[in-house]
């Protein structure tokens, strides 16, 4: 492989490089502000949707297991699966 090299001759002025981005962003930072919210709603309703149908879930199994005189084993001895 080639070495990579690094010229020290120009400084990189990080300072005025973030003004530069964030002065684009400020122009759309309610679209930004927008995005961030969504993404957090959206994933807030999936952990919300997963833990309602996981508990409902359980509730149906032990109405149906209530029902049906069905016993679940204190230890499954099926090492199977």
């Amino acid at each position: 492989m080639a070495a990579i090299e690094v010229s020290d001759k120009e400084v990189i002025d990080f300072r005025y490089n973030f003004k530069v981005y964030f002065g684009f962003l400020s122009k759309y930072k309610g679209v930004c502000v927008f995005l961030i919210l969504l993404a957090f709603v959206i994933q807030a309703l999936d952990l919300a949707l997963n833990c309602a149908f996981t508990i409902g879930r359980n509730i149906f199994r032990e109405m149906v297991e209530n029902a049906w005189g069905i016993k679940r084993p204190i230890f499954n001895f099926n090492l199977a699966g």
